[in-house]
């Protein structure tokens, strides 16, 4: 009778999942932190699932396979992608179309796997070392002690630490395409002495995303500022949400993603957020760290701009917005806490004109360029792709601080307009 009632205690839990984010794929990673079914874990170590949301790139397969196989086993794997799936999970994996019942088809199948009704998934990577052991040479070993590659892992060897100039042994890494730190698709060579950064390559840029399907409208046609301003709102507070979550407040990160999902017209800033924990973020590590100036404040647009000082706002140049008073808001310091501060005060700002704009009906006015929650977008000049921009800005902090710093941006390029809306009209 106990263990009846346990395995059904058991069965009614969330399932941890590890999701594997591919162009496209940030709508249904939204929707699945917003499913009672499932709890999206930070390492593929603590996941029941894997879950491949968007389309993979063919160069980044290899990292799919490595982050798959790092899920313990028993497994099962939930496709969510216009991508091919590998032969050998055609018989374990469930296929869905669309993520709006994807976390209670997770929770079944992890029900299904466990009750032996279901089998797991196999491995994808070959149970091999990455480099063969040849006992000499670059296989192996170098002279006396120290350097050569063992088993194809360079060995340490010491460098001066950029703080005080001890001999320190680096720690060269890669991390990315699929990691929960950076944007989809990115992967950056990082080399750490002790736990600060000594060096950060872009070895790959993040995937390209897609906004809100009222900006893309929004070029084109008039439509209801009201409409606008709470998808740009919404968006803002999922940023913060993911703050949140980076710094360990993962209930006050859940909570703000729902009240994202809800927003209507007449809600307050206050109804949506905490101000206490969102006022806290300015005392976390990195917080005052990643000032934007020169090249860089040239280089960026949108809120991370304007953060830094800028007043650019395309909202200014359409009358319908004018009519309702808008101004734009900006800071000065042009720090991560600045830029948290900037979603916030915009995401207020933007709860205010969505009332405005339902209470007068103000429609936008199409015009050269829309002002979208990452910058100006045009019919063939979308935001641009920024993440060049931080091996300076990172470079000599600690991990934590160099996370918060990333975490401040909206990095990706977006999707230009004209292809976002045939890959819309071509879905319905």
């Amino acid at each position: 009778m106990a263990v009846n009632w346990l395995r059904k205690m058991a069965n009614q839990a969330p399932v941890s999942i590890f999701p594997v984010v591919g162009k496209s794929g940030e709508a249904a990673l939204e929707a699945l932190y917003l499913s009672p079914a499932v709890t999206v874990a930070q390492s593929p170590k603590h996941a029941r699932a894997v879950v491949v949301l968007g389309a993979i790139d063919e160069n980044d397969q290899e990292a799919f396979r490595r982050v798959h196989d790092q899920v313990p086993a028993p497994r099962i794997i939930a496709w969510c992608s216009t991508t091919t799936m590998p032969p050998e999970l055609s018989a374990s994996a469930i296929v869905v179309e669309a993520s709006a019942d994807l976390g209670q088809r997770i929770q079944r199948a992890v029900q299904a796997l466990d009750a032996g009704d279901k089998t797991g998934d196999v491995n994808l990577c070959p149970d091999l070392p990455p480099a063969p052991w040849k006992g000499v040479g670059d296989g192996h070993g170098g002279e006396g002690m120290m350097g050569g590659k063992p088993y194809g892992r360079p060995m340490a060897m010491p460098e001066e630490d950029l703080r005080d100039g001890l001999q320190l042994d680096p720690l060269v890494f890669s991390i990315g395409p699929f990691s929960p730190l950076l944007p989809p698709g990115m992967v950056a060579k990082v080399t750490l002495h002790g736990d600060v950064i000594a060096g950060w390559e872009l070895v790959s840029r993040p995937y390209e995303r897609t906004l809100p399907s009222v900006f893309y409208r929004a070029v084109n046609e008039p439509v209801a500022i009201t409409e606008l301003e709470l998808a740009r709102a919404a968006w803002h507070l999922r940023r913060l949400a993911a703050v949140l979550q980076l710094n360990g407040l993962k209930a006050h990160a859940q909570r703000l993603r729902h009240n994202a999902a809800e927003l209507q017209p007449g809600h307050l800033i206050s109804d949506v957020t905490n101000a206490g924990v969102l006022r806290s973020l300015r005392w976390v590590a990195g917080a005052g760290k990643g000032v934007v100036q020169g090249e860089s404040r040239i280089r960026l647009a949108g809120p991370a701009a304007r953060a830094a000082g800028s007043a650019k706002d395309a909202r200014q140049n359409d009358p319908a917005y004018v009519t309702l008073g808008f101004e734009p808001i900006v800071q000065k310091k042009g720090t991560g806490a600045s830029r948290w501060k900037q979603w916030l005060d915009e995401a207020e700002q933007a709860l205010t004109l969505a009332e405005a704009g339902a209470r007068n009906r103000a429609m936008s006015s199409p015009s050269a360029a829309v002002e979208s929650p990452v910058g100006p977008l045009t019919k063939s000049a979308p935001p641009l792709d920024c993440s060049d921009l931080l091996p300076p800005l990172l470079i000599g902090l600690e991990w934590s601080e160099a996370m918060s710093v990333l975490g401040s941006f909206d990095l990706p390029a977006v999707r230009h307009a004209g292809l976002a809306q045939a890959q819309m009209s071509d879905a319905v």
